[in-house]
């Protein structure tokens, strides 16, 4: 659940909160910004099924983190992938109990062997309120929380529109007749133009990110967790995402607490950050939003070119290679089934050892046209000719969750590998170890971090390809919740794929990877 009120979440305030008591909405002022205590947390990587762990057990550990937030302030957190930014947004929002350690598991694995990560320490969360009543006064209460998560296509909870942003404030009670109000505002807000009886599984994943966050300012919580608000969001998009989140916080004087990869793009809201460490480092503190480190001379532009229907043979590698063409779409239109068209006219091509980067705003077809290359889903109109068989197809899905079929890391890597055993597990181990995912061999998929399931998913992919016969890889959103190192690592790949002589359709938003990688760009319209 994507919302949670004051009372709804165990665990979101601590014992130690004074006078917990659920005030109206008649008898109190609107909650201003919440204050946040942060004593001693710490995650642990265990190989017991419970809490009681012997420090024998004890795989890795976290730092100690303390840390205390005033009403009203704007913090951003940040840290290598894999390092609980997610795990401590959710302890924030009471989505694991600290005070219950048996159910204090971020990210349960499916499988009971498997290894868990468990959190401990102390959190408060709470607002003070100016009475209106007769006795007036202040109290002090739960805050109302609202935590924006990782991924955008878990979070809808009702099948229209306008009946999710309603959900939570019914579940807030909120007045019937000041919901509509409240709902429009809340969309308006986050710029998601659609009708109110729009189908939530239409919508494309920018656009859910979007539908996720109105739900959550439309109950305006006195303490509003973002992970990775912008990560599905054309730049347009993210800019004004930000900017309505920077207006609301400001008007109404909320707590911001933000996890994200690119400091810079906030360091005109955010007055201080938090940098998460792993097991051998420790956390550090700044006062403003430290900027991106400068990226190595490895990820300079491939090419400049837009023009998606041109290719130039003469591109240094293999120049016969390079001129093969693995794709071509003349006036292709795309969409998904019973739904209506999101793009007609599409002529490019896809030539084996190049990199198609394809860009566009949220809603304009890019994970529809990502289907229709892999043949997952039919082309609506005009023709597309592939010219590699359906074994050499790789997609990486931009919800990294609809990919994992394997019990463990490995088994999942291991499952599209069709070689003779010894060189399947070469290849596996080979995958894992590219993207920093060789420690985590017998996790479960699932109880892996954000940034960690996007690098399995493309694990998947790479270790299937053949390194003899060209083919055609397709990756949606490959660098969402990667941190500055597993980014660099990303763009190295993506240049050893298309030097192999593989043809790379890359479907991004990130500036950067564009710059980077892009041999040839195809840009789609609303």
């Amino acid at each position: 659940m994507h919302r949670t009120s004051s009372t709804g979440s165990p665990g979101a305030v601590s014992p130690e909160t004074a006078l917990p008591v659920a005030v109206s909405p008649e008898t109190a002022l609107p909650a201003r910004g919440a204050r946040v205590h942060v004593s001693d947390w710490r995650w642990m990587l265990t190989t017991a099924s419970d809490a009681s762990t012997p420090p024998a057990h004890q795989l890795d550990a976290s730092p100690l983190l303390s840390f205390d937030v005033d009403p009203g302030e704007c913090v951003l957190i940040r840290g290598a992938s894999g390092s609980g930014k997610s795990t401590l947004l959710a302890c924030l929002a009471g989505l694991i109990d600290l005070h219950q350690p048996e159910l204090a598991r971020a990210h349960l694995d499916r499988d009971e062997s498997a290894d868990h990560r468990i959190v401990e320490g102390h959190i408060r969360v709470e607002t003070l309120e100016v009475s209106e009543g007769s006795t007036g006064g202040t109290l002090v209460r739960p805050a109302r929380v609202g935590l924006l998560l990782q991924d955008p296509m878990t979070q809808a909870v009702m099948p229209r529109v306008g009946d999710d942003v309603a959900f939570g404030l019914e579940n807030v009670g909120v007045r019937p007749n000041e919901m509509p109000a409240r709902i429009r505002n809340a969309l308006d807000a986050v710029g998601l133009d659609v009708g109110l009886d729009t189908l939530t599984d239409k919508l494309s994943g920018g656009q859910r990110q979007r539908l996720a966050l109105a739900g959550l300012l439309a109950m305006r919580p006195s303490l509003l967790l973002l992970d990775e608000p912008t990560a599905h969001l054309d730049p347009e998009g993210a800019t004004e995402i930000r900017d309505a989140v920077a207006r609301i916080v400001r008007e109404h004087h909320l707590t911001l607490i933000v996890v994200d990869h690119t400091p810079d793009f906030w360091a005109d809201i955010v007055t201080r950050t938090i940098d998460l460490a792993g097991p051998e480092g420790r956390h550090v503190e700044r006062a403003k939003p430290a900027a991106d480190v400068a990226l190595p001379r490895a990820t300079s532009p491939r090419a400049s070119q837009s023009d998606a229907s041109q290719s130039d043979a003469s591109h240094t590698g293999a120049s016969q290679v390079r001129a093969q063409h693995l794709a071509r779409a003349t006036d292709l239109a795309v969409g998904y089934p019973r739904a209506p068209r999101a793009h007609d006219k599409l002529n490019f091509v896809v030539d084996a050892g190049r990199i198609l980067t394809v860009t566009g705003p949220n809603g304009s077809g890019k994970s529809a046209l990502a289907l229709t290359l892999a043949r997952l889903i039919p082309a609506r109109a005009g023709s597309l000719d592939v010219a590699v068989p359906r074994s050499r197809v790789g997609l990486v899905f931009q919800t990294p969750d609809h990919q994992f079929i394997g019990s463990t890391v490995f088994a999942d890597v291991l499952s599209g590998v069709r070689h003779p055993r010894r060189e399947r597990d070469r290849r596996v181990w080979s995958a894992l170890t590219e993207f920093h995912l060789a420690e985590f061999a017998h996790r479960n998929p699932f109880s892996l971090s954000g940034g960690e399931k996007r690098r399995l998913s493309i694990a998947d992919v790479v270790a299937a390809m053949s390194p003899e016969q060209p083919g055609l890889l397709i990756f949606d959103e490959p660098s969402a919740g990667q941190d500055d190192r597993t980014w660099h690592d990303l763009v190295v790949t993506l240049h050893r794929l298309a030097d192999a002589g593989h043809g790379l359709v890359v479907i991004t938003h990130d500036r950067r990877l564009i710059s980077a990688v892009s041999d040839c760009r195809l840009e789609l319209h609303s």
